[in-house]
């Protein structure tokens, strides 16, 4: 239980179920204040892009969050370079340029981090794909936010004690529900 978080370690059944909002992406009204999981990595193989049963380093990295109080927490792969979230895509701002980790780079080709992409380009939004920021290279990013289906756009207010601007995440969340609807 508790999917990446969970309350206990006996095995538990779950089956999960959730209501259907039909109105559009709303951006966190606050932004969420993260660390950087580095205790295990995130190695790139054939599969690491998809999202498997295979969930222990999730798992871990969900427990230190909740260790530590973070409202999310970062994966890094073997070359520790951060690559996603706990259950999303990673995309930072620097110098009006969007960033977010290559395929390559071991992260999970989302279908979110797929819709973004093709929106910014349609929109003349320079995206640049990367082998991942090191920790400082995020930490000097103007604005740092994460995405999901589920979620859309999450903005992130601090990585440790490093504080970021929301502007293009609210700039993209208006477009990408413009997009959808």
């Amino acid at each position: 239980g508790g999917l990446y978080t969970p309350a206990t370690n006996r095995p538990e059944w779950i089956i999960e179920h959730e209501p259907y909002i039909e109105s559009p992406f709303t951006l966190n009204a606050n932004g969420l204040l993260i660390g950087v999981f580095d205790e295990e990595s995130k190695n790139y193989t054939s599969v690491s892009r998809f999202k498997t049963c295979s969930s222990v380093l999730f798992v871990l990295a969900g427990l230190w969050k909740k260790e530590n109080n973070w409202d999310d927490v970062l994966i890094v792969n073997q070359n520790n370079r951060v690559i996603e979230g706990l259950s999303s895509n990673l995309f930072w701002v620097k110098n009006n340029t969007i960033f977010t980790p290559s395929i390559s780079s071991g992260c999970v080709d989302g279908v979110m981090r797929k819709h973004l992409i093709s929106l910014c380009e349609k929109s003349h939004i320079p995206v640049v794909e990367t082998d991942g920021p090191s920790v400082d290279e995020l930490k000097s990013a103007d604005e740092i936010f994460l995405t999901n289906s589920i979620q859309g756009i999450r903005w992130i207010l601090g990585v440790d004690k490093n504080r970021f601007y929301l502007k293009m995440a609210r700039e993209l969340t208006a477009q990408l529900n413009k997009s959808l609807l």
